[in-house]
């Protein structure tokens, strides 16, 4: 079978995104023919090498004003219908419009991964065209979801409940690694150490964790990141008179030194700030990555997070405190040093809960069992 995977960005650049790779690679594992048609924006890029063995194609329109959606979903739609496959997966609102019309020409299946809540993101800050932005993406999503998608993902089940709600069938597939691409966990660093890992653009929290470690006997590690937002987090730094006790690795080379950065720390902190519903109801990559490598984390108060590390009690696996108050920070911070085994403990049991339930061995199971075209038996 032929499957056409669309999405609003090249899958490669400027890194693999993982939550889009991992199931074409079922889709490929299945014996399907996998054509990838991304959004050619017209801005310069420099392409990867494809690590798959799918042919990728683009729709080449440059984003002037709002009509340049429309004119791409329509030659979006119509580079589907030229292509014929046999199902098409839609991966986030930017591609749904053109992915339904082809599918409702084609007679085939539409499948709809919405990775982010697009209606809370086009929001901003709340102003007039921002509101009415919203208003009719989440019209548009929620009257194509009722007539057109047969199966919808997302990477929570918060995110998922408005799929529920609007009777589609629904799966959560948690965008995580699989063991095979982790290394063993390191030994520890010397002293208590905190990891910040991932993305840069989650350091709207660093000065509040800087404020937090100043009068403690540990060391912050900033762990990886987009080349293009360290300096300013260099800035941060070297403003904070702490640079003996910071340590920034800015990009690394590979994925596993990544993670063997992150598995020499102590605990880990996962707190993006809560501006808008999209983060409120998102879990940040990190978490996972902490999870994987053993680590106790403090996470940001919000419900998905919070619901993972936190569960009934049970089997606690780090705290969750508001990403704005140094204090809870340091609360956090102060509770895993003064009570090690603890620390270690609840480092221990995220590693087993991320291995028995949310690495990507466990999900891509999921994914096989959510829909035919995932595990190439058609029903």
């Amino acid at each position: 079978m032929k499957v056409c995977v669309t999405f609003h960005n090249d899958i490669f650049t400027p890194w693999p995104a993982t939550s889009i790779v991992h199931p074409i690679e079922v889709l490929l594992e299945a014996g399907n023919e996998v054509v990838v048609v991304t959004w050619d924006k017209g801005r310069n890029i420099d392409l990867k090498k494809p690590t798959l063995q799918v042919r990728r194609e683009t729709v080449r329109v440059p984003v002037r004003n709002a009509l340049s959606f429309y004119e791409f979903s329509r030659k979006l739609s119509e580079k589907l219908v030229a292509e014929r496959p046999d199902a098409i997966l839609a991966f986030d609102l930017e591609v749904l419009k053109g992915s339904a019309t082809a599918a409702g020409r084609l007679h085939v299946p539409l499948l709809f991964f919405a990775r982010e809540d697009w209606p809370s993101m086009v929001r901003g800050e709340g102003t007039l065209s921002g509101r009415l932005r919203a208003a009719a993406f989440a019209t548009m999503e929620k009257s194509i979801c009722k007539r057109r998608v047969e199966h919808a993902y997302s990477v929570n089940p918060e995110r998922g409940e408005k799929f529920i709600r609007w009777s589609v069938p629904y799966t959560t597939i948690y965008t995580t690694k699989g063991l095979g691409e982790l290394p063993n966990p390191p030994d520890k660093l010397n002293g208590f150490s905190i990891a910040i890992a991932g993305s840069m653009l989650e350091m709207e929290a660093l000065p509040n964790v800087l404020k937090a470690i100043r009068d403690l006997d540990c060391s912050l590690h900033l762990i990886g990141g987009d080349e293009r937002n360290i300096p300013g987090v260099r800035e941060i730094v070297a403003s904070s008179g702490m640079n003996d006790r910071i340590v920034l690795t800015g990009h690394l080379p590979s994925v596993g030194d990544y993670y063997r950065e992150i598995g020499k720390c102590s605990m880990g902190l996962t707190l993006p700030l809560n501006k808008d519903r999209n983060k409120y109801l998102g879990i940040s990559v990190k978490m996972w990555d902490y999870m994987a490598m053993g680590l106790p984390q403090a996470v940001s108060n919000m419900p998905a997070m919070a619901s993972i590390v936190i569960g009934d009690g049970s089997r606690r696996i780090g705290l969750a405190v508001d990403p704005m108050s140094s204090e809870e920070i340091k609360k956090a911070i102060v509770h895993y040093m003064s009570n090690p085994a603890e620390a270690v403990h609840a480092g221990s049991l995220a590693r087993q809960l991320f291995i028995e339930k949310y690495c990507w061995d466990r999900q891509r199971e999921l994914l096989k069992q959510s829909h035919w075209i995932f595990s190439g038996k058609r029903k």
